[in-house]
């Protein structure tokens, strides 16, 4: 087996990158539960989906990168639904690669990519369309992710952040199409 990977967060049933990863003859673990004093002793961890905000002392301990996959255009939208806030607020949709640190999506900026939605459809659609790329992304640059300090960025301008609480009432629902649901918001302020 290859260099071990530790994915905290979405599950093999959730995501791909376990099934991609494994076949590319890395030994991949699914790590979940308590993060905190462990050193998990792999060559590279990721964290996508986890639900967590990873203490700062557990990051300490490790001696290789961690990464996080976000679904926005860091340092725009950090935090809870970042797609939401783009569609929202007409900001460019993309995805980020950042190296994780004790803030909440602050970390250097790794990789990103810049992605077109169809307002005609469903936030979930949309979600699905944002996760998948986000994947390929990691896929097609995981041996670089090994060895990050020689290209990351820090992040730079006005970001901006969420909380699952700032999702507005009005909201129709993640099965609502985009546009309509845009309109709706925008039109109730």
């Amino acid at each position: 087996m290859g260099k071990k990977i530790a994915i905290l967060g979405y599950g093999p049933s959730e995501t791909k990158i376990h099934e991609k990863l494994s076949s590319m003859n890395y030994q991949v673990d699914w790590i979940q539960g308590d993060l905190e004093h462990k050193n998990l002793k792999r060559d590279l961890m990721i964290s996508f989906g986890y639900r967590k905000l990873i203490p700062r002392e557990f990051l300490e301990l490790q001696s290789t990168p961690v990464i996080n996959l976000h679904m926005s255009l860091l340092p725009k939208n950090r935090g809870a639904h970042p797609l939401f806030w783009a569609l929202l607020n007409s900001e460019p949709v993309g995805v980020t690669i950042h190296e994780l640190d004790e803030g909440l999506d602050t970390g250097d900026i790794l990789f990103q990519r810049q992605i077109s939605l169809d307002t005609s459809m469903t936030f979930r659609q949309a979600h699905k369309l944002a996760r998948e790329s986000l994947e390929e992304l990691l896929l097609e640059n995981i041996d670089s992710l090994f060895e990050i300090d020689s290209y990351k960025t820090k992040q730079s301008g006005s970001g901006s952040f969420h909380k699952k609480s700032d999702l507005p009432a009005g909201f129709l629902g993640w099965d609502s199409i985009i546009e309509e649901a845009v309109n709706d918001l925008r039109n109730q302020n």
